[in-house]
């Protein structure tokens, strides 16, 4: 759900900022004739620069957008599960321990008792809270 709101997210930047690139490329185009032809106001030498600077700006934020969609390249099972745009995390470690540690319980319990295990309460609260922690930094982690 996480992962589908930073899409949409990056959708709707990407709808808005495409307009935006093509009104300041039309207006530096134009910008540009009347430079070239000798017809130009000293004030649209400014007004050039600051519409090519406006425009490498909406351009930089299309590419931060473009890359927000597009999926990362694999670097391992382990680093997969472990890292994100910033290195490793510790919430993901955490959630990655968490689940082997619980793992092993299980296979445990069931190959003594041949039944399904009995977790305590205390140990799912603490699996819980582990997941909430891992949900709150995963909201504002970046998809790169």
């Amino acid at each position: 759900m996480i992962d589908k709101t930073k899409n949409d997210t990056a959708n709707n930047q990407l709808s808005d900022l495409r307009p935006q690139e093509a009104q300041l490329q039309a207006e530096i185009t134009e910008l540009q004739a009347k430079v070239s032809a000798g017809t130009a106001a000293p004030e649209d030498n400014v007004l050039l620069d600051t519409k090519t600077a406006q425009l490498t700006e909406v351009q930089r934020k299309i590419t931060d957008s473009q890359s927000d969609l597009s999926k990362p390249a694999s670097e391992g099972f382990g680093r997969d599960l472990l890292t994100d745009a910033g290195g490793i995390n510790f919430h993901r470690f955490q959630m990655v321990v968490w689940t082997i540690v619980l793992g092993f319980l299980f296979c445990v319990g069931v190959y003594m008792n041949l039944a399904m295990p009995q977790f305590s309460t205390t140990l799912l609260a603490l699996m819980g809270i582990s997941s909430g922690t891992y949900l709150g930094f995963k909201i504002p982690e970046q998809q790169n």
